[in-house]
């Protein structure tokens, strides 16, 4: 939530920016500059959003191999302590596999090397014409985080999702253990 409301005072401070602009520039060149800015403000959420899903899913990561351990103490004398003993492991180790599936670098292709930008063909460049690329090229990675966002949304949740039946799984296991 911290995140939504930083990103909205920048993008309210930056219209604000955005007006004063427009009256000292032409038309064309303020409405450049609004989407240079705005791209930037939009490609800097993207990879703060998959900073934090890389934690999230990191911490998680840490919290399935601590339960393995628990697990892996929990009693199995009984044959039903057994069976969900073993779907308790099962599915705790299908969820720390799943967050370091998420957690595999990537790689991304569209981000412009800044040496390119010093080329005689950038570097003599008019700039209107720079920023239209840098626009173009960050729209395209904008695109590149949003699947690698969501991506790593359903990795997170898929183990969130393995780990809560695991923990129901060592649950069950303590309470036939105080039962039986």
């Amino acid at each position: 939530m911290l995140q939504l409301v930083d990103f909205e005072t920048r993008i309210h401070a930056f219209f604000e920016t955005y007006m004063d602009i427009k009256n000292n520039e032409t038309n064309s060149n303020a409405n450049l500059n609004l989407a240079y800015e705005y791209t930037k403000i939009v490609l800097e959420a993207k990879v703060k959003i998959l900073d934090t899903l890389d934690s999230r899913m990191g911490m998680f990561l840490g919290f399935g191999g601590v339960l393995l351990k628990f697990g892996l103490d929990a009693p199995s004398e009984l044959p039903s302590e057994q069976t969900l003993k073993t779907t308790f492991i099962a599915l705790t180790v299908l969820s720390v596999c799943t967050n370091a599936s998420g957690l595999l670098a990537k790689g991304t292709g569209n981000a412009v090397k800044p040496k390119k930008l010093m080329t005689d063909k950038y570097y003599n460049e008019e700039n209107p014409r720079v920023k239209a690329f840098l626009i173009n090229t960050w729209a395209e990675l904008v695109e590149e985080l949003e699947e690698m966002g969501k991506t790593k949304s359903i990795y997170l949740n898929s183990a969130i999702t393995l780990l809560a039946l695991a923990v129901i799984m060592l649950g069950t296991i303590s309470i036939i253990e105080i039962y039986f």
